[in-house]
């Protein structure tokens, strides 16, 4: 009995592997001097001279004090546990937040149901009926998304609800 429980320990802590390589230097990407990305680098192109998005991406959120400036002090109060206020763009909220009100680029008849939509009367946000969220959406909350670009296929792989998207 001992020299099984020996051997199924023994398997047990053999097969401990490491999910993540916290120090692996990911190949192709331009580094400065002292081994950091190179943020300023020119963009990787593919064999057609394209621009090659392959890689890991991630939103750049938009700190508190600017989305209570933008929208409410309550910004705080209403978050979903891992997407909260300040993890988030503030273009997630509204895509259209740069524009000025005469100049958006919608048709009137969306602009009518995004209206709606925001006053909250007679219709909610489409991510909720509409699985999985759609792009912009997703790619301007908190979720990585993997972009995987080959000459004929570029696939999203999106973190939120898993969705994996064609182009």
């Amino acid at each position: 009995m001992r020299k099984l429980m020996l051997v199924a320990l023994l398997a047990i802590l053999g097969t401990s592997v490491h999910a993540q390589w916290l120090r692996y230097p990911t190949p192709g990407i331009p580094r400065t001097k002292d081994g950091k990305p190179n943020l300023s680098a020119p963009a990787p192109r593919a064999a057609d001279g394209k621009p090659d998005l392959s890689g890991l991406w991630h939103v750049e959120p938009t700190p508190l004090a600017e989305m209570k400036r933008l929208f409410g002090e309550n910004m705080d109060v209403v978050s979903v546990p891992g997407m909260e206020p300040d993890t988030i763009s503030k273009y997630a909220i509204n895509i259209l937040l740069d524009f000025k009100p005469g100049d958006s680029p919608m048709r009137p008849a969306a602009a009518a149901v995004l209206q709606r939509r925001l006053e909250g009367t007679s219709e909610v946000l489409s991510s909720t009926h509409c699985l999985p969220a759609g792009i912009p959406f997703s790619t301007l909350v908190p979720g990585v998304a993997k972009i995987v670009q080959t000459p004929g296929l570029t696939l999203i792989l999106l973190e939120v609800d898993s969705a994996v998207r064609q182009i």
